[in-house]
């Protein structure tokens, strides 16, 4: 049976397929830098059974692995490999929310989510100045690129079911997106 032509036509938001791939676990996510925050990250994502790519910092480290968990770590050489990504954690200490956004921007593509460090280093005049710089390079904020802000602390140190924690994003398309893979995934490590 043929699709008729409306249907044919149905679009899909990013929002709702990045939600789709949520839920089927085959999110691919990238961490970059791969100091004490994100080795953490990164190691606990492969752990769970999801495709990580980890792109090194400025020093070598050295990379555990049980072999317990159904993910794949990979070692990423550069930051063009952040394209291969659907949710890209900048959870390195040290520089700013737009300047790792700024660093990142030629590496991405529609449909990614960039989950940052907090929210407290950027304001309103650094958000309309990362919205306009994304618009250059074809993303839109909030329609086909999500930009998140994780809570202060990114290391593991037992949060609880019993102390909540809401995550912000850009816009509120952002913000949906980002409790929603919180809630789902990184929770659990935070």
């Amino acid at each position: 049976m043929a699709l008729e032509p409306k249907h044919a036509q149905a679009m899909i938001s990013y929002e709702e397929l990045i939600i789709d791939i949520l839920v089927t676990k085959s999110l691919v996510f990238s961490v970059i830098g791969l100091d004490v925050h994100g080795l953490a990250w990164a190691h606990w994502l492969a752990e769970n059974g999801y495709a990580t790519i980890g792109i090194r910092s400025r020093r070598a480290v050295e990379v555990p692995s049980t072999g317990s968990g159904n993910g794949i770590l990979r070692l990423g050489e550069d930051l063009e490999e952040v394209r291969a990504s659907d949710v890209i954690l900048g959870v390195s200490s040290g520089g700013s929310t737009a300047a790792r956004f700024h660093t990142l921007l030629p590496h991405l593509r529609r449909g990614q989510v960039f989950f940052s460090r907090a929210k407290g280093d950027v304001g309103p005049a650094v958000e309309r100045r990362m919205i306009d710089d994304a618009a250059l390079w074809g993303l839109t904020i909030g329609e086909d690129f999500f930009v998140v802000y994780l809570p202060n602390e990114p290391l593991p140190v037992g949060h609880t079911e019993s102390s909540p924690v809401e995550i912000y994003g850009m816009t509120e398309a952002c913000s949906r997106i980002g409790n929603a893979i919180y809630t789902r995934v990184l929770r659990r490590l935070t």
